[in-house]
């Protein structure tokens, strides 16, 4: 297969790589600003939760749902992400996430750091 055509089939098959991936973030990473969490629902089948805030939203994908961030079961980091999230709700301590991409049409926290 010459350059060219190999460069055409690449370019015709990247807007079916996006549909297939749509949970991946096409953004940079974003931080929210500090403050208390005001709401956690877990559930309705698996471990997800949704998480609520004081601070100001922050939606860097444009997500759909405005009712809240989440923490996806699917990655690798949600256990010690909740963990960390009831503990700063029972506590009252401040928090900051860095968002990255959707989870369940809203921002998806990929980190959560606890703040004094």
């Amino acid at each position: 297969m010459g350059k060219n055509k190999l460069m055409n089939a690449v370019v015709r098959l990247f807007p079916l790589c996006t549909m297939v991936f749509p949970g991946e973030a096409n953004a940079a990473p974003t931080v929210t600003p500090s403050g208390s969490v005001t709401s956690l629902e877990g559930g309705w089948i698996n471990a997800n939760l949704r998480v609520q805030t004081d601070f100001g939203w922050t939606n860097p994908e444009g997500c759909s749902l405005t009712d809240g961030y989440m923490v996806d079961v699917a990655d690798q980091g949600h256990e010690l992400f909740s963990s960390m999230l009831i503990s700063a709700f029972t506590a009252g301590r401040h928090v900051r996430f860095v968002l990255d991409g959707c989870a369940y049409d809203r921002p998806r926290i990929i980190a959560v750091t606890l703040v004094q």
